[in-house]
């Protein structure tokens, strides 16, 4: 087991890595915890196929274990959801010292972590991700959320976990298309770090291989470590930390105009691609490098563009988090490891999805 701290101010904590780790779930968690109830939010066959092992993890370390199931997909982020889990808290009388283990993907972090965060204005938070997205991405960096029918993410919370639990084993029991989604933020992350990390992502060449024994540990680790060198320095995402945000724009837009149906691995696959081809014709990046991004995308049978129409993208993309009154900052490719943070207007917004909508 590898152990990775992600050093903060304050709410620092550690992310575990290696392989069987769930049943060590309940030590790991009784050393920086001093609760002794634990809610474990999953979905109905993530608790099929692991709920045993964790409960018996956790149940030999002393605590008293409820398990809530919530539907897989997007929509699980709802008020609804968050509405039945606090309640479940709260009929159980669990204190701020009791724990909330997320126990999933991307959706399970997001609502587990929102309601971790809003309880008794926070109780202990443990993310146990199931999902390679949630494993090099969502699982980091305390922000929790759930959705509105205008957009994702639009009620949230910045709330740290006391720590992340990495089991690689749990890789093997992805299915390939969940898997295949994951690598969009896995693309991301070689856009952004550089040439080093896109170079092996390339050599990996299909979902498949990135959970091989050969890559799966250095490339999960290597995207932690990314993630976990910005959210020290911008836990907040005042500055830098809107670089991970590369492709979200366009891509939460695609999301949200899907209803939710596509994959959102998928979706900032998609977004990022477009955006690649965007900069190229703006001149900010090669032709070369844009290309490149693309061909990698394809390579994992990810999408690199969208039937929606400019007006609906704009549209969607208006209600983003991170847009002001008439304005929105973005994540824009100069090149491969050369992403930059700028301020564009709205109208300069849809100039750049007019030319990532454009063949």
């Amino acid at each position: 087991m590898n152990t990775i701290s992600v050093d903060l101010t304050s709410d620092s904590y550690q992310i575990h890595v290696g392989h069987h780790l769930l049943t060590q779930a309940g030590k790991l968690i009784h050393s920086c915890t001093s609760g002794s109830k634990i809610l474990v939010v999953t979905h109905p066959d993530l608790n099929k196929l692991f709920g045993a092992e964790l409960l018996a993890s956790l149940e030999s370390a002393g605590y008293s274990v409820t398990t809530a199931t919530v539907p897989t997909g997007e929509h699980a982020k709802s008020f609804e959801s968050y509405q039945k889990l606090v309640s479940i808290l709260a009929e159980n009388r669990f204190t701020r010292e009791d724990i909330v283990v997320a126990f999933g993907g991307g959706v399970i972090g997001d609502l587990a972590g929102f309601v971790a965060a809003t309880y008794m204005r926070g109780c202990a938070l443990i993310h146990v991700p199931t999902s390679l997205l949630a494993m090099i991405d969502s699982s980091i960096g305390g922000k929790t959320a759930i959705d509105l029918p205008f957009g994702k993410n639009l009620v949230g919370a910045f709330y740290n976990p006391r720590a992340v639990i990495v089991d690689l084993e749990l890789l093997n029991s992805i299915p390939t298309p969940l898997l295949q989604d994951s690598c969009g933020e896995l693309i991301k992350y070689g856009v952004l770090s550089g040439q080093d990390l896109f170079n092996k992502i390339s050599l990996a060449r299909n979902p498949m291989q990135v959970i091989d024994v050969t890559h799966r540990q250095e490339l999960i680790q290597a995207c932690i470590e990314i993630k976990k060198s910005i959210v020290e320095a911008d836990f907040k995402e005042a500055g830098s930390r809107k670089l991970l945000n590369l492709g979200h724009t366009l891509g939460h837009a695609i999301e949200t105009l899907s209803n939710f149906e596509l994959g959102h691995g998928s979706c900032v696959a998609a977004g990022t691609s477009m955006l690649a081809k965007a900069c190229s014709k703006l001149g900010l990046c090669t032709v070369e490098d844009a290309e490149n991004i693309i061909t990698l995308t394809q390579s994992y049978n990810l999408p690199t563009s969208t039937s929606f129409t400019v007006e609906e993208l704009y549209s969607a993309a208006l209600h983003d988090k991170k847009s002001h009154a008439d304005s929105i900052d973005m994540a824009l490719i100069y090149g491969i490891g050369d992403v930059r943070i700028e301020h564009k207007s709205f109208t300069e917004l849809k100039q750049l999805i007019e030319l990532a909508n454009k063949d």
